[in-house]
């Protein structure tokens, strides 16, 4: 950034600045592609995922942009997963307090650290890299999470409860005064994937604590710190956490994701998962699997020896399965073994 404020200016050696530009073109895009991968996780964890983003790199990032008609940021989805991952998978209650659920690998305190170098300016350095939708989603859920509020009643307003003075000011350059806000629904999409950790993020909605949010980091990343390979659906749903299923080798097929997420997807011993975001169960979400990984708990047996399990998330009270022949049915929708894949609604 020191480059680019004065690249060209009276007085300075551009045959000796010009190497150092053209070195650190070439680290923006190594620390994008081969430090986060394309749904913006980090080789070792989120925590210090937050540090190599926002420390300096998005800034930096938008300074290319701005000073020097460079841009990293539209031709590939890492950057804006870096900014926009935390609004996609942390939940909120309205008040201000948050739950972002799993924290992965090192220095976890980092994740919304709001009063620090590291963890602090997810909006104002966020909206630096982000498109107009992308900023009135951010800015929705700055104002519905309850962070506006509490901001405004610590007199630390945009953002601006850290003492670092840059956050201060990116705020002032970056907040989009007179903006529309837009629900963050209406903006991201309710599952997406980061292909380097083969990660998957699902989202029903942006509404309130009883948000169904769920994860699974399913390949191992290593840098100086690791992340290591999960076999378990994270979920954080109706204020609560847990984890479910047994994922073994990764999923090997994934049908879909539907406008609203739903999503069908085979894994590496042959199981089969299904992530129901209809509602025509009855529940907010409604997970069922298959195969060797199947959980016990709430189960159901159809007539062709096809044993179902089920996790039903919602607030009120969960829909009992009914095994009806070779299918199961629940609530509107139904449940089948077809042709060897797990179908829904047939």
């Amino acid at each position: 950034m020191a480059l680019l404020a004065v690249m060209g200016d009276p007085g300075v050696d551009m045959g000796k600045l010009q190497p150092l530009i053209e070195t650190s073109k070439k680290s923006m895009i190594r620390n994008m592609t081969e430090g986060f991968g394309d749904g913006g996780s980090f080789g070792e964890g989120d925590g210090t995922g937050s540090m190599s983003s926002h420390i300096v790199f998005l800034s930096a990032l938008q300074a290319w942009r701005n000073a020097a008609g460079l841009d990293f940021v539209t031709p590939r989805p890492n950057s804006m997963w870096m900014a926009h991952k935390w609004f996609f998978l942390t939940s909120f209650d309205g008040q201000g307090q948050l739950n972002f659920f799993p924290k992965r690998g090192g220095y976890p305190h980092n994740i919304w650290a709001r009063d620090g170098l590291s963890g602090g300016g997810y909006f104002s350095i966020g909206f630096g890299v982000s498109t107009p939708d992308q900023k009135a989603a951010m800015l929705w859920w700055y104002e519905n999470s309850g962070l506006k509020a509490v901001d405004e009643k610590n007199g630390t307003p945009y953002d601006t409860p850290s003492p670092y003075p840059h956050h201060s000011v990116l705020s002032f350059v970056n907040w989009p005064v007179g903006m529309t806000p837009k629900n963050p629904g209406d903006v991201y999409p309710r599952h997406y994937m980061d292909n380097k950790a083969m990660l998957h993020n699902w989202r029903n909605r942006w509404q309130d604590r009883n948000d169904v949010i769920m994860t699974i980091h399913c390949r191992p990343v290593r840098g100086n710190m690791s992340v290591a390979g999960e076999t378990k659906l994270s979920i954080n749903a109706m204020g609560k956490t847990q984890t479910w299923g047994t994922i073994t080798r990764g999923f090997t097929e994934v049908i879909g994701p539907q406008k609203d997420g739903s999503t069908i997807l085979k894994t590496g011993d042959g199981s089969w998962l299904a992530i129901d975001f209809s509602g025509k169960s009855g529940a907010d979400a409604m997970l069922v699997m298959t195969g060797p990984g199947a959980p016990a708990g709430t189960t159901v047996t159809t007539s062709d020896n096809t044993r179902f399990s089920f996790l039903f998330l919602s607030t009120g009270k969960a829909p009992e399965p009914q095994a009806q022949g070779a299918k199961v049915v629940v609530g509107q929708q139904t449940v089948a073994l077809i042709g060897g894949k797990l179908v829904l609604g047939e």
